[in-house]
C-alpha cells in the first residue's frame, strides 16, 4: 500500500452497522410471518447499497454483489422455511460469511495493473 493511499474502511462500517437492526428484526420478528423476511432483505439491502457507494461505475462488482446478497437471502429463506426462530441466530453467522468475499476482494485491485502490462505500478515510489 503506498503512503499516501488509506484503507477503506467506510464499506465496512456501513455493513457491520447495518448487519446491527438486520439481526435485532430477524430475532424480534420471529413470531411474525412477514417480519421473518424482513431481517435478511434488510442485510442484502444494506450490502447492495454499500458496495454501490463504494464503486458506482464497476459493473461486474455490483453483479457479484448481487450474487451474493440473493445467495444469502436464498440460505435465510431455506432456514425460515425450517425453524424461523433459528434467523436471530442465523443473520449474524451468514451476514458476516457474505460480507467476508466481499470485502477482500477489494484489497485485491493491484492485480489488474499488473496484468495489463505495468509490472512496477504497485511499488511506492
Amino acid at each position: 500500500m503506498k503512503r499516501d493511499e488509506k484503507p477503506r474502511i467506510g464499506t465496512a462500517v456501513l455493513v457491520a452497522v447495518g448487519l446491527v437492526p438486520a439481526t435485532l428484526i430477524s430475532a424480534l420478528g420471529r413470531e411474525s410471518g412477514w417480519l421473518v423476511a424482513a431481517g435478511p432483505l434488510t442485510f442484502a439491502l444494506v450490502l447492495v447499497i454499500a458496495y454501490r457507494r463504494r464503486s458506482p461505475l464497476d459493473a461486474a462488482s455490483f453483479r457479484h454483489t448481487l450474487m451474493v446478497a440473493g445467495a444469502f437471502v436464498t440460505a435465510c429463506g431455506i432456514i425460515a422455511l425450517r425453524d424461523p426462530a433459528l434467523l436471530g441466530i442465523a443473520v449474524p453467522v451468514l451476514g458476516g460469511g457474505a460480507f467476508a468475499p466481499l470485502l477482500l476482494s477489494s484489497s485485491r485491485s493491484g492485480c489488474a495493473t499488473v496484468r495489463r502490462g505495468d509490472p512496477h505500478a504497485d511499488q511506492a515510489e
